[in-house]
């Protein structure tokens, strides 16, 4: 059971970095191009405001995930912070060697 918490979960981090490196930057030029009036400082803003929305997404889900983990394969929800605390290493971490990367 923890193996495959962790395993989802490193696909959930996988999708969300591939829609913000591949996608995100696809739908604010597509908007700029279809004729939408979005300048430069809009689109950098909607990128951020997407970029931490991602983020704090992924914070949130490694917090839950690890508790639901721990209560499911350990017993008690106390036992999860161990692995809510590990998911949300390595979800900061990841994230920050992605976007430090590309």
């Amino acid at each position: 059971m923890i193996v495959q918490g962790y395993i989802i979960f490193f696909i959930f981090i996988f999708i969300m970095l591939f829609v913000e490196i591949k996608f995100l930057p696809l739908i604010i030029t597509s908007v700029g191009a279809s004729g939408g009036n979005i300048n430069v400082d809009l689109a950098a803003t909607s990128t951020e405001l997407m970029q931490r929305s991602f983020f704090i997404l992924l914070i949130v889900q490694a917090a839950f995930a690890g508790l639901v983990i721990g209560k499911l394969s350990e017993g008690t929800i106390k036992k999860g912070i161990k692995h809510s605390i590990i998911l949300l290493i390595i979800a900061y971490l990841s994230v920050t060697l992605t976007r430090t990367l590309v």
